[in-house]
């Protein structure tokens, strides 16, 4: 028959197991293992700079990032309108491979100025 470990370990060596006030309930979670998202999430919080804490942002800083989205969010619809045109006034597939490349270059560049403008934006204080 196997013996059950129980979570009741004694405080002090010497004293009897009988004794009610020897022992101390020690939780069977407590002595897991931390999970691999755990060691991770440690190890980037050690890594981070102490001066990468994201600061609660002002209200005007919000507001120039909304704008900053906004004026994104056009350029990209002016890209994809000319892009649409464009294709249908293309009838060769190597032409037409070759826009739809610019095309997601183009896209990226504006989401890249975008995110820089956000970063810059939250960089400031104030």
């Amino acid at each position: 028959m196997m013996e059950k470990r129980s979570a009741i370990a004694p405080v002090a060596a010497g004293q009897s197991p009988g004794t009610v006030a020897s022992f101390v309930y020690r939780s069977p979670v407590a002595k897991m293992p931390k999970t691999s998202f755990e060691l991770a999430m440690e190890r980037l919080r050690a890594a981070e700079p102490a001066g990468t804490k994201e600061n609660a942002l002002s209200s005007q800083q919000k507001e120039k990032i909304a704008e900053s989205r906004r004026v994104a969010a056009s350029r990209l619809a002016e890209c994809e309108i000319l892009f649409r045109d464009s294709l249908k006034q293309i009838q060769d597939p190597a032409e037409r491979e070759k826009a739809e490349s610019e095309y997601a270059i183009d896209r990226k560049r504006i989401h890249d100025d975008c995110d820089r403008a956000i970063d810059a934006i939250r960089r400031i204080r104030g």
